[in-house]
This record gives structure tokens, C-alpha cells and sequence, in this order.
């Protein structure tokens, strides 16, 4: 996730700053690139890192597996068009991490309302606020075999929505091969089959 505090920016500064850092980049994925730093350097920044933006509750082990990357949307106070807070379940979401590798990337994409800023429709995971709870969509892909999700479930919960991601993530390792996106899953395995055995 791409939110910090004030107190997060500092630590972020001082980190670059303790690493001579002259130049990174933000990319449209939210991910921090740090350039002109050699290997062994590199991981000990990302150890700082680690340290300090770990997740509260996150398992780091070695060995477990993490969702490649998560948008969410602004808060109410934030957005005038968001009906709920996205930062909380965005956090949650963010902790996750499985004991087995997934079969490709995934990206997770949350929107606080149907507007959709955060692309959640062209995800491999994409959740969005309504008015009866949340959305769940799976199999979702931009890039140059574009797809839209399709809708899983609808008026859930949080919790529910915790649960909801586990297991479609935990359903597409078992059951994907080796570097099939979700998009492609989606289309191999079917869609009626994959809810089929997600909801029962």
C-alpha cells in the first residue's frame, strides 16, 4: 500500500538519506524504485525497509508468500465520493502471507466506491464498497490480454471478505499451473466451477 504517515515520510527520508540514495521513482503500481545502489546494499536497505513498514501482525518467515501489490482508495474524509474506509481492509489484505507460492503474481485492487478509481475490475483480486457491504471480483487482467473480474460474491463484510480472499487465493494455487495468471485460470478452470467450489 502507498498510504504513509507523516512519521513513515520522515523514516523513508532518513533511510535514503543513510544509503546515499540520489534518485527513485514512484511507479503507477505504487512500488518504490531505488536506483544506483549496488546487490549487497540493496538488501540491507530493504531490511530497514522491512522494519519499518512492516504490517502489525504480519508473519515475515522465510519462505512465505505475500500479494504482489494492493491499491486502495482514500478514506470519506479524504474522497468525497468514498462510502466507506478501504485503509483498514487494505491493511489486513496487506499482512496476508501463505505457506505455498502462488502460481503467478497477484494483485489486489480496493475502491470505496463504484467509481473504481483503483482499477479493481482488470485485477487478479478486486473488491469495491457498496452500499449492501463489498463486492468481490476474481480474474481480472489489464496489459495485452485484457479481462474483466467476475463478480464472486456481494454484501459481505469485512471478515467476510478476508475469508473470501484466502480462500480464492489458497483455490487458484492448488488448482492453476505454473504461471497461469488468474485471468487465465479463470477461463480454463470456469468461472461456475471455481464459485462452485469457493462458496459451498
Amino acid at each position: 500500500m502507498s498510504l504513509l504517515t507523516q512519521d513513515e515520510l520522515k523514516s523513508l527520508y532518513a533511510l535514503l538519506q543513510k544509503y546515499n540514495v540520489t534518485m527513485t521513482q514512484i511507479t503507477p503500481a505504487q512500488k518504490l524504485v531505488i536506483y544506483g545502489l549496488d546487490e549487497s546494499t540493496a538488501q540491507l536497505l530493504l531490511q530497514d525497509l522491512d522494519d519499518i513498514f512492516a504490517a502489525p501482525g504480519a508473519t515475515r518467515q522465510n519462505g512465505a508468500t505475500q500479494i504482489t501489490s494492493l491499491r486502495c482508495c482514500p478514506d470519506p474524509d479524504q474522497c468525497k465520493y468514498s462510502i466507506t474506509s478501504s485503509k483498514n481492509l487494505g491493511r489486513i489484505l496487506n499482512s496476508l502471507t501463505f505457506s505455498k507460492p502462488f502460481p503467478h503474481k497477484v494483485k489486489i485492487a480496493i475502491s470505496a466506491c463504484s467509481m473504481c478509481c483503483t482499477e479493481p475490475l482488470v485485477r487478479d483480486v478486486g473488491i469495491v464498497a457498496h452500499r449492501g457491504g463489498w463486492k468481490i471480483f476474481f480474474g481480472g487482467n489489464a496489459g495485452g490480454r485484457p479481462r474483466i473480474a467476475d463478480l464472486i460474491a456481494t454484501n459481505l463484510n469485512q471478515e467476510d471478505v478476508v475469508t473470501m480472499v484466502i480462500k480464492l487465493l489458497n483455490f487458484y494455487t492448488e488448482n492453476a499451473t505454473k504461471k497461469q495468471r488468474t485471468a487465465r485460470f479463470v477461463e480454463s478452470f470456469g468461472i461456475d466451477a471455481i464459485k462452485k467450489n469457493i462458496l459451498k
